[in-house]
């Protein structure tokens, strides 16, 4: 041996690692046997081995994964139950490296959560998990939401048998089902009646006289059905246009005449018994004069070309017929033209505006007594004028029985 000490220096062994590191006592490394005269072996340089990790300074973490287990040396000792083979392990201080005691599996894993299945929780706390990172701390329950597992169901979750059930019950839907068809059906009824009120009736507003010809009538067949409200009983009123029609009562008597000209010299002869219609007729309009019978409007009849009948729109029949070529029984008879009128009819009365009288109108004197109980009594009047200056008429009809004709008093 040289002068100098040649003995090994292990005071790097005593260098303790930084306290991030656990503290283990170190292992004093089993001398190797060498030959005689040889050199004996020099203590480690400054230099750590290849195969260890030097930990950084600023981004240092907190486990370092072990290298490759090195070979064992012959002279060893064998671990223990509880022990491991010991590993190098860094130093941030001296760049070197430190042998410590073998970490147990506890040790080694110490950054790894284990979370116990719900058969090994400790009595009093089922529903939770403990985590050997913060030791004794609480983990969320594996039934909670968290923002890893929200919006997922947990596959070991189960319903309990006396969960409610969910979604709507089979009465609630069976009622919102009523309700949504009771809804639509008033729905379809509040339609049909607006389109039926915004659509006038065919027979709502007829021509007047002119401008049809002389020879033209728009004739009401007695199967034709009337608009809404165009059936009357006697005593009710009702407003046609410009003109508030309320029939009186029907009377039984004779008729008699008066002459044109008012000469009471001029006389004829009574009718014999017929029903008369009587009418209170008011006009409600705030600027026309409306005459709503006159002689051209209730004397006309006409005749189709090639049938003996003559039609007019005054004439009753049967309530409820069907039969288009039903029986009518029409007014009396008078012509256009003639020099006679039935004493207080007034036919052609202009009324002003709020001004109202009372007429009458009367049927033929034959077949009379042929008709059923039941009866239709069908009026044309004139309801006021159109923006053109041409009459607007409408047909009207006052349902009755026989019995309620009284005589004339």
């Amino acid at each position: 041996m040289s002068g100098s000490d040649s003995s090994p220096n292990f005071d790097w062994l005593n260098k303790r690692p930084p306290e991030k590191f656990s503290e283990r006592p170190s292992i004093n490394p089993v001398p190797t046997p060498h030959p005689e005269g040889s050199d004996p072996p020099q203590p480690p340089t400054s230099d750590p081995p290849d195969n260890l990790l030097i930990p950084d300074s600023e981004t240092t973490p907190s486990t370092f994964e072990a290298p490759s287990k090195p070979p064992r040396s012959p002279y060893e000792p064998e671990p223990t139950e509880h022990e491991l083979p010991a590993f190098p392990a860094p130093s941030a201080e001296t760049d070197s490296a430190i042998l410590d005691e073998a970490a147990t599996p506890e040790e080694t894993d110490q950054n790894r959560t284990e979370v116990l299945r719900a058969d090994e929780l400790p009595k009093g706390y089922e529903g939770l998990s403990f985590s050997q990172e913060s030791g004794s701390k609480l983990a969320p329950s594996r039934f909670e939401a968290t923002p890893d597992n929200a919006g997922h169901r947990n596959p070991t979750s189960e319903i309990t048998p006396d969960a409610p059930p969910t979604g709507p019950s089979k009465l609630f839907v069976i009622l919102a089902s009523y309700a949504s068809a009771i809804t639509i059906a008033f729905l379809a009824l509040v339609l049909k009646q607006m389109w039926v009120n915004e659509t006038p009736h065919h027979l709502e507003s007829l021509p007047d006289i002119l401008p049809q010809k002389d020879n033209e009538l728009t004739f009401v067949a007695p199967n034709f059905t009337l608009p809404p409200g165009h059936t009357l009983t006697l005593g009710e009123k009702q407003r046609f246009g410009n003109i508030l029609v309320e029939p009186l009562k029907i009377t039984t008597g004779p008729l008699e005449f008066t002459h044109y000209t008012g000469d009471q010299r001029r006389t004829r002869a009574p009718s014999d018994p017929v029903w008369k219609l009587h009418l209170r007729l008011t006009n409600v309009s705030k600027d026309q004069h409306i005459a709503p019978l006159d002689r051209r409007l209730v004397l006309r009849w006409i005749q189709k070309s090639g049938h003996p009948q003559e039609y007019s729109n005054y004439y009753i029949i049967p309530a409820g017929t069907r039969n288009p070529r039903e029986f009518m029984l029409q007014l009396y008879r008078l012509p256009v033209n003639s020099e006679w009128d039935l004493q207080g009819q007034s036919l052609g009365k202009v009324l002003a505006p709020g001004e109202t009288y009372e007429t009458y109108l009367a049927s033929s004197d034959e077949n009379v007594t042929t008709l059923s109980d039941n009866l239709l009594w069908r009026v044309q009047i004139r309801k006021g004028y159109s923006p053109s200056g041409n009459g607007v008429t409408t047909v009207f009809q006052v349902a009755f029985d026989k019995d309620e004709i009284v005589p004339d008093s």
